[in-house]
């Protein structure tokens, strides 16, 4: 609310998703995948 959006989070629509990498200062990945959605983070 503090930007004047009343947001009520248990009925508002999935508007987006975010799956990410990130890159640790010694060269290690590490990935996220949103959980509203069918997709996974996996690696080798």
């Amino acid at each position: 609310m503090s930007k004047g959006y009343n947001i009520n989070e248990k009925f508002a629509p999935v508007i987006g998703k975010v799956d990410a990498i990130l890159v640790q200062p010694d060269g290690k990945l590490e990935g996220g995948a949103d959980y509203r959605g069918d997709d996974k983070a996996a690696g080798f």
